[in-house]
């Protein structure tokens, strides 16, 4: 009997201890934002339209419409150039293989909302096009307006694999085309 309030004592006092521990899912996650924020990148967490959902998440069972969203972060490059200034925030999200949901493609592969302004992409969609080639597939969402340019992802690289200086030079290139 002793022995089993012993293990219980110990269980109760470990156990706070373990759960506030982070996993090494949290421990990844936390390298990857610490590696961008040295890089010079801002990080935040956000929710962007999701383009394909299933229809169990479009509408709930008694009938109300949802916006499905993804959760992801944006990794964000400050910028100071002065014709972006008073843009508003313009997201660009990349196509997925198979849509459910009705959106203006701006350049191939690449979707606005209905509900947003897309002028930044639709100006300057030569470079854009050239630009969204380059980057990466995990980038699901791009983003400008009067102070950053973002690349929205899962993060689901690791921090030692090169992806944050691989962002970080794709974000440098679009900053610096509206620096031109």
């Amino acid at each position: 009997m002793t022995w089993l309030i012993i293990v219980l004592v110990v269980a109760l006092i470990v156990g706070p201890i373990m759960y506030v521990l982070p996993s090494p899912k949290d421990k990844r996650l936390m390298e990857l934002r610490m590696k961008a924020r040295q890089a010079g990148l801002g990080v935040i967490l956000i929710r962007i339209d999701q383009l394909d959902p299933e229809a169990h998440e479009r509408v709930s069972s008694s009938g109300v419409v949802k916006r499905p969203t993804i959760e992801c972060a944006a990794y964000q490059l400050a910028h100071d150039v002065s014709a972006l200034a008073d843009l508003p925030d313009q997201v660009m999200l990349r196509v997925p293989p198979s849509p459910t949901v009705t959106f203006d493609e701006i350049i191939s592969g690449w979707a606005g909302l209905k509900d947003q302004n897309q002028d930044i992409f639709i100006k300057h969609a030569d470079f854009f096009r050239r630009w969204v080639q380059e980057l990466p597939v995990i980038v699901l969402a791009v983003g400008v307006d009067g102070r950053h340019v973002s690349c929205y992802w899962r993060e689901t690289g690791e921090a030692e694999s090169g992806i944050i200086e691989e962002l970080k030079g794709h974000l440098e290139k679009c900053r610096d085309h509206f620096s031109s």
